[in-house]
């Protein structure tokens, strides 16, 4: 390709797709209206929420009540959750509980399984809303962090080139990698972590609030409170990482060249995660 192209596209629908394999046990192509539609809203909602408007919808939940662009948001989460919730309904119908298919079918033995437990976390509208977690924090994040990592191997050749060696003596030209071959690769995996590390996509992670009153260094911290983690400050400590400003896959090399994660590498947040729908 000789001319600029904008790859982010592309990278969506390949990660998208791979999510809807898990979840529907099918994947769609990539010229479906309905899946490209579907795509168009979640990236609508990414954007929404990190505007003005989110924010202030995250910190005075109560303007749900009164119009303006926030409905958007909740119009856009009912749309992905009515088409989770026709997917549910299909797999119900084509259930073979000797047989299951994907994650959705898996679930729905779950929910069987656990019928007469009254206090079972297991029904139908926890699975919608995590078959949406799983579209809205897998879809855009990993799209996004792979899109960050053409940008650092485009800017850092001499890491392309390292890792293209790596990949050819260990896996040749003609077979796709496995999880076995992951320790071969200590380079090509020290790249792929330094990738997320330089990325940084969520600085401040997902907002948490504590369960119950809790004491942090001194601080009293009572239920209820909402917390933010500065991911930003860990991920760049100079205390914590031999290279904390430049990209620089040696950040997960130890001296003798082997792979090694430090402790301070929290590039998924902090703290359970929370539904992404809850206040919606």
């Amino acid at each position: 390709i000789s001319k600029p192209f904008d790859a982010q596209h592309a990278i969506q629908n390949a990660v998208s797709n791979i999510i809807c394999s898990i979840v529907f046990g099918d994947r769609f192509n990539y010229d479906n209206k309905h899946f490209a539609y579907l795509l168009e809203i979640l990236k609508e909602n990414i954007f929404l929420s990190g505007s003005f408007v989110g924010q202030v919808f995250n910190l005075l939940p109560i303007i749900k009540h009164f119009p303006g662009p926030h409905q958007k948001i909740y119009q856009n989460a009912e749309e992905l959750k009515a088409f989770i919730r026709a997917a549910v309904k299909t797999h119900r119908e084509t259930l073979d509980p000797d047989s299951p298919r994907d994650f959705i079918d898996a679930y729905l033995l779950e929910i069987e399984k656990q019928k007469s437990n009254e206090d079972s976390t297991f029904h139908e509208d926890n699975m919608v809303m995590s078959v949406a977690d799983l579209f809205l924090a897998g879809t855009d994040t990993t799209a996004t962090t792979i899109s960050w990592g053409l940008i650092f191997l485009t800017q850092n050749p001499d890491v392309q080139e390292r890792c293209h060696e790596e990949i050819v003596q260990v896996l040749g030209y003609d077979r796709l990698p496995s999880m076995i071959d992951r320790d071969k690769l200590p380079y090509t995996y020290a790249t792929v972590h330094e990738i997320q590390r330089s990325a940084n996509i969520v600085p401040f992670g997902v907002i948490h609030e504590t369960t119950q009153p809790t004491k942090l260094r001194g601080y009293d911290i009572p239920k209820g409170t909402e917390i933010l983690t500065n991911l930003t400050a860990i991920l760049t400590d100079k205390e914590h990482w031999k290279y904390p400003d430049t990209f620089n896959p040696e950040n997960f090399l130890d001296d003798n060249g082997h792979f090694f994660k430090p402790e301070s590498f929290l590039p998924f947040s902090l703290g359970e995660s929370p539904c992404y729908y809850t206040k919606l």
